[in-house]
């Protein structure tokens, strides 16, 4: 992949171990480690991703170029130029008194009434500022947010993103850069910072819209799902959960294909079967599908009087037990039926969970609402479909994290 400068450190003496492609997830040590190493100058060549995906290697995880910025300072131009981002904070009357305790309220019925309070927002603005100045610079802007936190930032610290290793950008010429450079008042070149969450198998397919299934009726749409920019009560989400799962996709849930910074992105729905996880989970066991992590604990932990005394002088040998995960091996069988009937499963995990989800259903997911798949045909649906055991056609659910304004960007 190409950037403005060369990016790719291809020196075998800079490529730490630390970045080799893997499949399990890194520890809190790990992450520690990598925040203290960067950021870099260079782009490690692991880092950088290939141009075609393979099911048989990991995606690396995010890489962010840019600049760091004091987030406090640049919340205070925004506010002095005109980039101010008002959102209503909904509280209750009184509740800036220090003895305030809706506990003290049993119940609903006597809860104060609310008050609505127009706050500017700090991050929003930032970036509203940056996006702006960027733009007007003729630089596209990665996404509508181009401040993001990284790895190892400070607490007021954030970085102007340039760029990420999942995306190429022409518009970042050496006198755009030099521009911005002066604006920002640094005399450094920009640098790669590892994203907060720092994983490989990520799923790098672009998110698009349009689907086959939208429903376009006004008599389907129930008021709960009309675009907003506050989040979702916990009466609302109830709402929700009963009159889910839905036949069709309404029509304010079908993302837009541009987005907008005067409209909030739909929450993600998701689309498939509804599956029996322990069934499966026994299914996978028998068919070569179990997938092994192995659990660290401390010899004699099973006894049910063993008590960790972290403060000994020593600890307990510690012992390895391979352990069959549920849920990784139930994804692995459902991502090879899904491969070998020639339909591309959304990602390495095509079993999820939903809002409505009972303690051991899980969704076989087809697509979503950010996808389009022309994989899914009717044949391959009915083959899947007489696998499952599964009488009705798939129905749209909605995702656990149900709220607008997703960064659907990536």
């Amino acid at each position: 992949m190409s950037h403005a400068a060369p990016t790719v450190e291809w020196s075998v003496a800079h490529m730490d171990p630390i970045f080799k492609p893997r499949w399990r997830s890194y520890s809190v040590k790990e992450i520690r480690h990598i925040a203290e190493i960067a950021p870099f100058d260079e782009l490690p060549v692991s880092l950088d991703p290939p141009a075609v995906r393979s099911r048989h290697a990991p995606m690396p995880p995010v890489m962010y170029y840019g600049w760091e910025i004091d987030q406090n300072k640049w919340f205070e131009w925004a506010k002095d130029h005109g980039h101010s981002v008002m959102y209503n904070l909904i509280t209750f009357e009184g509740a800036d008194d220090p003895n305030f305790d809706l506990e003290d309220f049993e119940d609903d019925d006597e809860l104060p009434p609310e008050v609505i309070i127009p706050t500017v927002d700090k991050h929003h603005s930032v970036c509203y500022a940056l996006w702006t100045i960027m733009r007007n610079l003729g630089i596209k802007p990665v996404d509508y947010y181009p401040v993001k936190a990284t790895l190892g930032g400070g607490e007021f610290t954030r970085l102007v993103v340039l760029t990420d290793n999942y995306h190429d950008d022409d518009s970042l010429t050496e006198e755009n850069l030099e521009k911005l450079q002066k604006i920002l008042g640094r005399d450094d070149v920009p640098k790669w910072y590892p994203s907060t969450y720092f994983q490989w198998n990520r799923d790098s397919d672009h998110m698009c819209s349009a689907t086959s299934t939208v429903d376009r009726s006004v008599a389907h749409l129930d008021p709960i799902f009309k675009p907003r920019w506050h989040r979702y009560s916990a009466e609302e989400i109830e709402h929700i959960v009963t009159i889910t799962p839905l036949d069709e996709l309404p029509a304010t849930l079908d993302p837009p294909p541009v987005r907008s910074r005067r409209a909030p992105m739909p929450p993600v729905m998701l689309y498939g079967w509804v599956i029996n996880q322990d069934h499966w989970f026994e299914y996978a066991k028998e068919h070569g599908h179990s997938v092994t992590m192995k659990v660290i604990s401390y010899e004699g932990e099973n006894d049910p009087n063993f008590e960790l005394d972290e403060d000994a002088e020593e600890l307990p040998p510690r012992v390895i037990i391979p352990t069959v995960d549920e849920h990784r091996s139930v994804c692995c069988a459902l991502w090879t039926i899904m491969h070998n009937l020639g339909i591309k499963p959304v990602d390495y995990y095509p079993v999820k969970a939903t809002l409505a989800s009972e303690e051991f259903d899980r969704l076989v997911v087809l697509t979503d609402n950010y996808h389009d798949d022309d994989s899914l045909t009717e044949e391959n649906l009915e083959k899947l479909q007489k696998i499952l055991g599964c009488d009705d056609v798939p129905k749209w659910y909605p995702y656990t994290y149900f709220e607008w304004d997703r960064d659907c960007d990536q």
